[in-house]
């Protein structure tokens, strides 16, 4: 088995973990406990060495096989399960929820049936829009300092996404936090940035004093890094161009 370093972490994880969405028995159908635990212990003695789970994969279930599967071999793996996913009241079924009373629920229940003290890795599995960053993450802050949680990270979030969160933990704009960054990089000497009004000369002016720390600079290198190569080529707005003569399609690259 081949291992690569895990993240920003010193962790070396294997190059292929063992999902256990298709666990649940519910949307892949009816399963063998038996002999879904015999495949998770006959994975890690191959050298698998990561295991995700989530307790919105069939109600709890894939987390109680996993649990009873990890028996005398938990110091062999990277456990990774979510949160985020709950029936609140009135709902008739589970949606998304990363409130911190939610969070802080769900990560004893977690412990609770994957029969550990802890777990190394924990995701928000949705991202949901009615929950500020600041609570959210806060939440799972509070499981690290707890001893609950090694690391925590999201699932199915967008580059966007992922971005807005890190605007809306340093209460800027989008616009201004790209600005930002931009001028952050050595190889950028000056940033021309158009504004239509005075109002958005300010907020410009204001993204150009904006100072990121290097924590801020590596998050946002990190989701940048899963931006690349998701658009070929610059492709300029036709109507603003037109009014210069007629604009070529651009080929993208092969």
């Amino acid at each position: 088995m081949k291992y690569r370093r895990f993240g920003r972490t010193n962790e070396r994880v294997s190059a292929m973990g063992f999902g256990t969405w298709p666990l649940s028995g519910d949307r892949y159908g009816p399963i063998q406990d038996a002999e879904a635990s015999n495949a998770i212990r006959e994975a890690i003695d191959a050298g698998v060495n990561l295991v995700d789970t989530a307790p919105a994969y069939g109600s709890g279930h894939s987390e109680d096989v996993v649990g009873r599967a990890i028996t005398g071999l938990r110091d062999k793996i990277l456990l990774v399960t979510k949160c985020g996913i709950n029936r609140r009241p009135g709902q008739a079924s589970p949606g998304r929820d990363s409130s911190r009373e939610n969070i802080l629920r769900e990560v004893d229940i977690s412990l609770q049936r994957l029969d550990t003290d802890h777990i190394d890795v924990y995701l928000i599995h949705w991202p949901d829009p009615s929950v500020s960053f600041e609570e959210a993450f806060g939440a799972m802050d509070e499981c690290v300092k707890a001893g609950k949680v090694r690391f925590v990270g999201v699932s199915n979030f967008t580059v966007e996404q992922l971005k807005r969160e890190v605007a809306e933990r340093k209460g800027v704009s989008m616009a201004q936090l790209a600005l930002a960054w931009s001028l952050h990089n050595p190889v950028v000497s000056t940033a021309l940035v158009g504004s239509r009004t005075p109002e958005e000369l300010q907020s410009n002016l204001a993204g150009a004093e904006l100072e990121l720390t290097p924590e801020d600079m590596s998050q946002i290198d990190e989701i940048m890094k899963g931006a690349a190569g998701m658009h070929d080529v610059f492709t300029p707005l036709k109507q603003a161009m037109e009014e210069w003569g007629p604009v070529a399609e651009v080929q993208p690259a092969t």
